[in-house]
């Protein structure tokens, strides 16, 4: 609003000026004329009364005048008609602008201006304490930070030569937390779960079910003997093949039962996790047959020392057998021996009816386990009554040592 009068006012001046300069000026030339003449012509008039016949010279000499001076008088009247009739309605229109701007802009003007000069008083004190406190850091900081910036400027002058500033401000750049968060988690994994398993304890069960038949068949090569208490007769009637089967019946038979005590307790009594609960008792019972026929032969050929190494094969398993973590994860020596460990086997074999039976993985572990079991049994029935010569003598001798029985 300021412009716009400032621009009105900038025409009505401009107007005014040419009023001043090209009008009036000329009116009272005009005017003095005309009221001359028009004098002239009244003392004619008078002359011409008085001197009648002079009158008619006179007349003449007043119409000679008034026609010499009728251009300027025209002309005058002529600028003041273009004066009113083109200059006058813009003049009243800037004139009747001007009015509004005083009744109803200035007003609004006026309280603006007060506003803001209240508001810079009342912020005068904040604005003379923050330039104090320039002038404080400027006399008694600012040859600290420019000794600091100055040592900075220096490093940075040494550190071109051996370090890449334009690296180093890319550095600078970067996202320190989209950066963070990538170090933490640099790979988002998707899991899918074919074959979940609910609870921890469900998905050990297979491990410490393996377990518990393997020591079962450890404990009972301790209590019950492999051999027969026969007489002569006896020993006649049956052979040594026949004695070691029957014996070997008697630990399978245990072990069946052994099997399905376990299994039924997980299932009722522990309540884990299992999806095919009759198959999980089937494999149950084949794994406790073949961990029976494993240590059978061992303590039935060895004696003490077959219980001893079966002993050893329980504590390699633990550590070799990948049963609660991978084995791979284990030192060099137990993932050399972990192939050759039957308990590997029982383990996986147990854990597909567990969570969902997977029929390569489970018929591999059980033609594997299989062989096993038919391997340790013909090597007992074929090699048990040689060895047996051997271990005889040396567990009489052991016997005399008063030591181990």
């Amino acid at each position: 609003m300021l412009d716009r009068f400032s621009t009105l006012i900038a025409s009505g001046n401009a107007v005014l000026t040419q009023l001043n300069g090209e009008v009036l000026p000329k009116l009272p030339a005009l005017l003095f004329n005309t009221q001359k003449t028009l004098q002239q012509a009244i003392d004619y008039l008078q002359k011409y009364a008085q001197q009648l016949p002079a009158l008619k010279q006179e007349i003449h000499d007043a119409n000679t005048l008034l026609n010499g001076n009728m251009g300027t008088i025209i002309s005058g009247l002529n600028t003041a008609s273009d004066v009113y009739q083109n200059d006058y309605p813009l003049l009243k229109n800037k004139l009747q602008l001007t009015t509004s701007f005083i009744n109803n802009d200035l007003p609004g003007i006026e309280n603006d201006l007060t506003t803001t000069l209240n508001m810079a008083n009342e912020k005068f004190p904040l604005v003379k304490t923050a330039l104090n406190d320039a002038t404080n850091l400027i006399n008694n900081d600012w040859p600290f930070l420019r000794s600091g910036i100055q040592k900075g400027a220096e490093a940075i002058r040494k550190q071109q030569k051996t370090v890449d500033l334009k690296d180093l401000i890319k550095l600078l750049r970067r996202d320190a937390t989209k950066e963070s968060n990538f170090l933490a988690k640099p790979v988002e994994l998707k899991e899918k779960h074919v074959y979940p398993i609910k609870t921890y304890g469900s998905a050990s069960a297979p491990f410490y079910t393996a377990l518990c038949l393997w020591v079962g068949a450890l404990l009972l090569s301790n209590i019950v003997l492999t051999n027969f208490a026969l007489d002569d007769k006896q020993k006649n009637q049956y052979t040594k093949k026949q004695q070691f089967i029957a014996r070997w019946l008697t630990y399978i038979v245990i072990g069946v039962a052994q099997a399905v005590i376990v299994t039924l307790g997980n299932i009722f009594l522990l309540k884990a996790y299992i999806v095919d609960k009759l198959p999980l008792i089937l494999l149950a019972v084949f794994l406790s047959m073949v961990f029976m026929t494993i240590v059978y032969v061992l303590a039935a050929m060895f004696g003490n020392v077959g219980k001893g190494i079966a002993m050893i094969v329980l504590v390699l398993s633990i550590s070799g057998g990948g049963g609660n973590f991978p084995v791979v994860l284990s030192d060099q020596f137990f993932q050399f021996i972990n192939p050759i460990l039957p308990f590997k086997y029982g383990v996986n074999l147990l854990r597909e009816p567990t969570g969902g039976i997977y029929a390569p993985n489970l018929w591999h572990n059980f033609i594997i386990l299989a062989l096993f079991a038919v391997v340790f049994f013909l090597i007992g029935l074929f090699l048990k009554d040689r060895i047996n010569q051997f271990f005889e003598k040396l567990h009489k001798e052991a016997t005399k040592s008063k030591i181990i029985h």
